[in-house]
């Protein structure tokens, strides 16, 4: 998703670049080609990633830094502040009435453990952690899983430093960028790919792939740099390749440890143990692992290091119940399951929560959950739907619907596995589910009323599927 975000936001960049360099070489500045061009790859780039929407500011960046709003004529002028209307100022303006109506929603901090004030101190020092992950590399400080990263509540040291910091780089690009354009538009670069998942929106606070796009800016500057210093100082072609062949082993090895950490589950695991003992997600991880290995006892006991790490997340009793499954689960543990899945506050638990109540309902269906009866299953799934903090509003109702069922509560059952259907209309496996439901209760006409509506889904299906609703729809028409 990141991946794909920074390719098209690439693309996007490229398109305007040449456009640019094509002027700047005396050539009369083309509209149609960067605008259709910019406006497919920007597409793109945000149907793959919110964060595409930083690409006004790259292009605003780029022509600041790098071009300074310089055209040959004013032919060509006038159609340079068409391209920054268009793909500059629209988009800002259009984001920015946005957000006026809708900041209460986008910044809202209920379901995090943090406030707006907290992530804006963390995300100081986040930001300077990003730089450190480029310029110094190392392995004990990446890796997927960084939600043991510090949250800072007060202005201390560390914060203060970071934002003297970010000053710093700020007034660094003001100071090179008639002298060393190309430094102060890698650190800009790097400045603004940070602007919207490290600043004030509601978001976890640590992830590698917020640098992938990032780390061109500061690798540029230091290029540059290096390059200027070299000739200043007459540095011998045979010293530079010496450096530039020390950091490609460096670099060799660490890719190739990486490599190796994530050749597997279990050493991606143990690595991520080793570098962040005190992540949840790593411990979660691990308790996936015990699970699939039948090792109930270990998995136990990472959910409590879980529990631990984070008293807030009280989805251990969940995922307590689905380890006990089988064996026997008191009415005490019961009773904290339903109570965590009914008041669960915060979005990683949430999908832990979410997940595990999925399993449970799984495993009761098919006779393999005798531990918790009917009625517990549908107050479990209940809770669960009742939780606006628990999203993935299809899957939940489809869960709930499969509970409703098991209980008789046909008509409950039935408006539910519609719900799940009509949320997702990809996935047919509750409308299959209901449409089975209605006719083994004997309810034909109103399974016909279902695929009827199937019928009128706007959806192209696979051939598997269309298959499966032709043989639905003749069923109808031969009880008819």
């Amino acid at each position: 998703m990141a991946q794909l975000a920074s390719l098209f936001t690439l693309l996007a960049l490229i398109v305007y670049v040449r456009a640019r360099l094509e002027e700047k070489n005396g050539k009369s500045l083309r509209l149609l080609f960067p605008i259709i061009g910019i406006s497919i790859f920007s597409t793109l780039a945000l149907l793959s990633k919110e964060s595409a929407a930083l690409i006004p500011l790259y292009i605003l960046t780029i022509e600041y830094l790098l071009f300074n709003f310089h055209t040959h004529n004013t032919r060509n002028r006038r159609r340079l502040w068409v391209l920054q209307f268009l793909f500059v100022f629209l988009p800002l303006i259009t984001g920015f009435i946005y957000f006026a109506g809708h900041y209460e929603q986008i910044l809202n901090y209920a379901s995090r453990n943090f406030t707006l004030s907290e992530r804006l101190l963390t995300q100081s020092v986040a930001v300077i952690f990003y730089l450190g992950q480029i310029m110094f590399p190392r392995l004990s400080e990446m890796g997927l899983f960084l939600d043991d990263f510090t949250i800072y509540r007060s202005l201390d040291l560390m914060v203060i430093f970071s934002i003297l910091s970010l000053l710093a780089l700020v007034a660094l690009v003001i100071y090179t960028r008639h002298k060393y354009p190309l430094i102060a538009f890698g650190i800009a670069w790097f400045l603004v790919s940070h602007l919207l998942e490290s600043t004030a929106l509601p978001l976890e606070m640590v992830f590698e792939h917020r640098n992938y796009l990032a780390l061109f800016g500061p690798v540029l500057s230091i290029v540059v740099g290096f390059n200027l210093l070299a000739d200043r100082t007459h540095l011998s072609g045979t010293i530079k390749r010496i450096i530039a062949f020390s950091i490609l082993i460096i670099f060799s090895f660490q890719t190739f440890y990486r490599t190796i950490s994530w050749s597997s589950e279990e050493n991606f695991a143990a690595t991520q143990l080793i570098n962040h003992p005190k992540s949840e997600r790593t411990h979660n991880l691990l308790a996936q692992i015990a699970f699939k290995q039948g090792k109930r006892e270990l998995a136990l006991s990472e959910l409590e290091q879980v529990s631990r790490i984070n008293p807030a997340d009280t989805s251990y009793h969940v995922l307590r119940v689905l380890a006990w499954c089988q064996d026997g689960v008191s009415e005490k543990q019961i009773e904290d399951a339903i109570e965590t899945t009914a008041t669960i506050q915060h979005r990683k638990s949430a999908r832990s929560v979410l997940y595990a109540v999925r399993n449970i309902e799984y495993l009761h269906s098919n006779g393999q959950c005798p531990a918790v009866s009917r009625e517990n299953l549908l107050r479990l799934t209940t809770s669960m739907v009742n939780n606006p903090v628990i999203r993935n509003e299809a899957l939940k109702y489809h869960i709930h619907a499969r509970a409703l069922a098991a209980n008789n509560q046909l008509n409950e059952a039935k408006t539910f596995y519609l719900k799940a259907w009509r949320l997702k209309q990809q996935n047919l496996q509750p409308v299959f589910e209901l449409i089975q439901l209605l006719r083994d209760n004997m309810r034909v006409e109103e399974s016909c009323k279902v695929i009827e509506e199937l019928l009128r889904s706007p959806i192209s299906y696979n051939n598997n599927d269309t298959i499966k609703i032709d043989s639905l729809s003749a069923s109808c028409l031969r009880a008819n």
